[in-house]
């Protein structure tokens, strides 16, 4: 919901409202120290800057079209808004209360209180359709990290064409008014008013009247009927950086009736298809907000490391990975210091380089041994089939396996098309607004570079925990005593880091609040006014973006918080170097009198210098440098990573919600690929048509929940995460024909003595899933990559805004599945059932 007030100062909420009438008076001051009289001087500045931006006049217009029916026009100075009984209403009573202006204030509280009677309307309407659904409320959903449903129809203009005479043309023939008419584009067109542009002046401004042909409107509004309009010109402008002629008009009450039911025709009919347009957008722009917001979930609570792969010199290596936040001790565990991992070196490994090769997907597994002593460091790889197939491998593990920091990892990889993968677009084309079209913009020249030849996408996960959930030490007899360190044998050792080894590891950085980027440019300006002050100040850019800047004084000077500047500013624009005068801009910092912090005064998209910038940015992102950014960091390229690992992460990340009434498991990620091939081949789900159904299956049976809402509460700053390994064994009941499951904790029936006798029982009707189920506690999230999705999908459907909030907002865990069943079944044919076969003999001695 919009606030009215910043919300630093909702406390004083009631006493700046009561204010706003007040803005201008000279006594203002003494008025809100009155009121104040416990506040600090600074606080009241910041009321008194509240109070002045609610009461600036407001340049946004009022249209409720889409949420109610039988909205009316209602013009008032040049804006037409389009209210319904009660806004018109509360829009009166606002105007005569600010002295016949419309204020921000007045936006911000007639919107409020009309999204809220939308909000229950729509409620109301959707609990209804609820109510008679058959879908059941409690099953998991999916939801994609990235969204595919994209909204990609042309932009149609409705508008008719459009011919501007000095003189009424009711007498001249179609030729005649074709061949003596001027030119003009029609860009907003209500009962009271038009908006026209032209390339060339149209129309002589000083008259006290000009006519308007509408002609050849667009065959879907089926009207035939031409419309010549008789009005008068309100405001005419040239921009300096388009040349264009703009001219708004107000329609005369003189017109003809039929005239006017003919273009109320045109009017209805255009809001209606374009009506129809906005209800198509809305689908897909609740799937990117959901997406993003998901992806940040899920990246942020893995702790694994996602990698692309390259060929470099016949031999395949990671060229980027990504560091986040839960990340970071296996990142510890596997480097040398700051500056050297072992990450690229672990990738020696001739089978993997050999799955590489054949372009297949993959997993190995590998005990890893950071050895220690006081002046060196040695690591050792032992791979699974090491392990299988040479005693001086198990016997390396016996040594060392209760005496070292040692990790048992998964490395997974699988073919892909990264740079396909690593372009996420907006779910809007870029004709609905700028801001769409900044987040379609293609990748960076420099994210290419970085990628072009990677094709391969690898995950190092850390499973160490299997070995306890197992016992495999004991099952392994490994050593009690701690033997002496002693050189690593050549084949267990690492091959040496060589320079073709670099690989990039990439942050992600979740403390971005810039709602835009910021660019290093300089820019040549001249700041002309200071609120009412004249001034001449000369500046230089530092920083750059469509809503604000940085700039460098060329000599000391004042300038409080919140003071209106007028600038001049001198840039490239379109190939050639532009002058932009009298461009507003208001302080919101002051370092020093020498550098000052700017934002855009008004609304962007309606400011000269704000749109030439946005375009300049975007033309030129190749060969700018971001803010803040480190010199050798390339941009835009850890969001493209984020994105390579939604399109393809391996593992599968459910999302656990808690309501008032209880802790549930809402929705899971799969991709296009996401497979468990155990589930496969169970006889259960021959009924579900493809793996990813048996898997939401899986997920929404009660005894999975019930098991993974048993330890959420295990998590918290301390325990960061909880790991367990789940038995599934589906079958489907003769009776009922319904899909049952047995679900154990394995830790648990091995720690009962059970295990070996409940798997030979298992594995005789087919083969179990294992899983592996890590639950967390959600990272926060920022909105910078859907905040622009999220805000047009509210101008379009506050209700589905809100709910989209309410999904992402009542995220209460992250669940984490992996299948391990290949790995797990294995180890425990090896050395469990070897285990009992050990005891069995030594009873019987």
């Amino acid at each position: 919901m919009t606030i009215s007030v910043s919300s630093d100062l909702v406390a004083y909420r009631t006493i700046i409202l009561s204010l706003i009438s007040y803005a201008q008076h000279p006594k203002l001051d003494t008025l809100i120290e009155k009121l104040t009289p416990k506040t600090n001087a600074g606080n009241r500045f910041l009321i008194k800057m509240e109070i002045k931006r609610l009461a600036k006049p407001c340049a946004k217009t009022l249209d409720y079209r889409l949420w109610f029916d039988n909205c009316e026009p209602v013009q008032h100075e040049n804006l037409c808004h389009y209210l319904d009984e009660i806004s018109k209403s509360l829009f009166l009573e606002s105007i005569k209360a600010n002295n016949g202006q419309f204020t921000l204030h007045c936006y911000n509280e007639i919107s409020e209180q009309a999204k809220e009677r939308h909000l229950i309307f729509e409620k109301e309407k959707r609990t209804e359709i609820k109510r008679n659904s058959t879908t059941p409320i409690d099953s998991v959903k999916t939801t994609p990290l990235v969204n595919k449903n994209l909204y990609r129809e042309p932009n149609v203009d409705y508008s008719p064409k459009c011919k501007v005479f000095a003189y009424d043309p009711t007498s001249l023939s179609r030729k005649g008014r074709e061949e003596i008419g001027k030119d003009a584009q029609v860009v907003d067109l209500n009962m009271l008013s038009c908006v026209l542009t032209s390339e060339a002046q149209a129309m002589d401004t000083d008259a006290s009247e000009v006519f308007i042909w509408l002609y050849e409107h667009h065959k879907a509004l089926n009207i035939q009927d031409d419309i010549i309009l008789v009005c008068g010109i309100e405001e005419h402008k040239k921009t300096i950086a388009s040349g264009k002629h703009h001219y708004r008009l107000h329609i005369k009450e003189k017109n003809t009736a039929k005239t006017v039911g003919t273009l109320t025709e045109l009017i209805n009919r255009q809001f209606e298809l374009r009506r129809d347009q906005h209800h198509l957008k809305i689908t897909p722009l609740v799937g990117s907000v959901l997406a993003k917001a998901h992806q940040q979930f899920a990246i942020n609570s893995t702790s694994d490391i996602a990698m692309v792969c390259r060929q470099e010199n016949n031999h395949w290596r990671p060229s980027n990975a990504l560091k986040t936040t839960n990340n970071q001790a296996l990142w510890r565990f596997l480097s040398v210091d700051e500056q050297d991992n072992i990450v690229s070196r672990i990738f020696g490994n001739a089978q993997l380089q050999k799955s590489f090769e054949k372009q297949e997907k993959a997993d190995f597994y590998a005990y890893i041994f950071r050895l220690e002593s006081s002046n060196s460091l040695q690591f050792a790889v032992i791979w699974q089939d090491q392990l299988a197939h040479d005693p001086s491998a198990l016997k390396f593990i016996k040594q060392h396996l209760n005496h070292c920091d040692y990790r048992f990892i998964k490395l997974s990889i699988k073919p892909i098309d990264a740079l396909h993968d690593a372009y996420v677009p907006s779910a809007m084309p870029n004709h609905v607004n700028s801001a769409m079209a900044i987040l379609n913009r293609p990748l960076t020249q420099g994210v290419k570079n970085s990628l072009s030849d990677s094709s391969f996408f690898a995950v190092l996960s850390d499973v160490t925990e299997i070995n306890s959930v197992l016992a495999l030490p004991k099952a392994m007899a490994v050593n009690a005593v701690a033997s002496q360190t002693e050189k690593i044998p050549l084949k267990f050792s690492l091959p040496q880091r060589t320079l073709n080894t670099e690989m990039a590891v990439i942050n992600v950085d979740n403390n971005e609040l810039r709602s835009e980027d910021r660019f290093e440019y300089p820019i040549d300006l001249v700041i002309t006014r200071s609120d009412k002050t004249s001034c001449k100040v000369s500046a230089t850019s530092q920083n750059i973006s469509a809503k604000g800047m940085s700039i460098l004084l060329k000599q000391p000077h004042k300038f409080k918080p919140g003071a209106e500047l007028h600038l001049t500013l001198k840039m490239p624009y379109r190939g050639a170097m532009v002058t932009l005068n009298n461009q507003k801009y208001q302080v919101i910092g002051n370092n020093d009198n020498h550098v000052v912090r700017l934002t855009v005064s008004g609304l962007p998209q309606h400011h000269t210098a704000s749109r030439a910038i946005r375009e300049f940015i975007y033309q030129n992102l190749d060969h700018l440098k971001p803010s803040g950014m480190e010199p050798d960091q390339v941009y835009g390229l850890s969001q493209a990573l984020q994105n390579i690992y939604a399109n393809n992460h391996l593992c599968m990340p459910f999302f656990i919600h808690q309501n008032k009434q209880k802790w549930f498991i809402n929705s899971i990620a799969l991709t296009a690929d996401t497979n468990i091939p155990t589930l496969q081949n169970s006889d259960a789900f021959n009924h579900c048509a493809t793996n990813k159904q048996a898997i939401s299956h899986v997920v929404s049976e009660e005894k999975f929940q019930n098991h993974c809402l048993s330890v959420i509460n295990k998590v918290n700053s301390n325990q960061q995460a909880e790991v367990f390994y789940l038995i599934v064994v589906p079958r489907k009941d003769d009776e009922s024909q319904q899909i049952l499951h047995s679900i154990g904790d394995l830790q648990k029936i091995r720690q009962s003595g059970r295990l070996p006798e409940l798997m030979n029982k298992i594995t005789a009707f087919g083969t179990p899933t294992i899983l592996r189920v890590k639950i967390s506690q959600p990272e926060k999230i920022f909105d910078k990559t859907y905040r622009d999705e999220l805000s047009y999908l509210e101008q379009l459907s506050p209700y589905d805004a809100e709910e989209v909030l309410d999904e992402i907002n009542h995220i209460a865990g992250i669940g984490e599945i992996t299948d391990h069943s290949q790995q797990v079944l294995a180890s425990i044919d090896k050395w469990l059932k070897q285990e009992e076969l050990l005891l069995l003999l030594s009873s019987a001695s």
